[in-house]
């Protein structure tokens, strides 16, 4: 009985610690994925203020030993803009945009998901509803808060 009671606990922890583990799969959050598969766009801030917005972005993987990629290392002239509905928005001053993208590898996303940041502002859109346009990831969908 003892045996029995001890297996319950085991099978009952076991099913605890996968289901945790399966907390970190981004593949179904609706986020933005990198061309490599592995790497997924956290919007962190899309703020409106006084005509600029402010966005941030957190680059978080759920792949055990993902090592790394680059997005982007030489920006063409308008290769990174928002965009809602027809009309685009560029940066606000192009040089402040990074002009690389390097996301870092991460060999336990358990610990820490985090593989890359990036922030820039653009003239704001009018909507509230808007996508930040870059290379080497899918466009990144933003809810615009004003601040």
């Amino acid at each position: 009985m003892n045996i029995l009671k001890t297996l319950g606990i085991a099978l009952l922890v076991g099913s605890f610690a996968t289901i945790a583990a399966a907390d970190i799969d981004f593949s179904q959050s609706g986020m933005a994925v990198t061309e490599g598969g592995h790497a997924y766009a956290k919007v962190k801030k899309a703020d409106r203020v006084d005509g600029v917005l402010h966005v941030e972005i957190e680059f978080v993987t759920d792949y055990q030993g993902y090592s790394g990629e680059t997005l982007y290392q030489a920006l063409a002239e308008g290769a990174i803009f928002i965009r809602a509905g027809d009309a685009t928005y560029p940066p606000i001053d192009s040089a402040a945009v990074p002009d690389k993208l390097q996301l870092t590898f991460n060999y336990n996303p358990e610990a820490s998901a985090r593989v890359g940041r990036w922030k820039a502002d653009f003239v704001a859109p009018a909507s509230d509803a808007a996508e930040l346009v870059m290379p080497g990831i899918a466009p990144i969908p933003l809810a615009i808060r004003d601040r």
